[in-house]
């Protein structure tokens, strides 16, 4: 379908380096019915944005990848920022 097309075509260009975009982060479950394509994704990304936990399709296994990406940088907390909130 046409999104996926374009969805193929920035990411062929993102992987590329050929387009300014934010830092792509992957996470999956190893068991997930889509995860071989999952794989392929991974095999082109840096090894600490991606994570692939036990679990399949479904929300136990996207809570702990969530927490499991959200506690990595750039998203972590940072050293002296405890308990801080950036402004609006």
């Amino acid at each position: 379908t046409v999104p996926e097309q374009h969805l193929l075509g920035w990411l062929t260009a993102h992987l590329a380096g050929g387009v300014a975009s934010p830092a792509l982060y992957l996470g999956y479950g190893q068991q997930d019915r889509f995860a071989p394509g999952h794989r392929l994704l991974a095999a082109h990304l840096p090894p600490e944005r991606v994570v692939a936990l036990p679990g399949g399709h479904d929300w136990p296994t996207w809570v702990a990848l969530w927490r499991d990406l959200l506690a990595r940088s750039p998203f972590g907390p940072r050293t002296g920022d405890a308990g801080r909130c950036a402004a609006p």
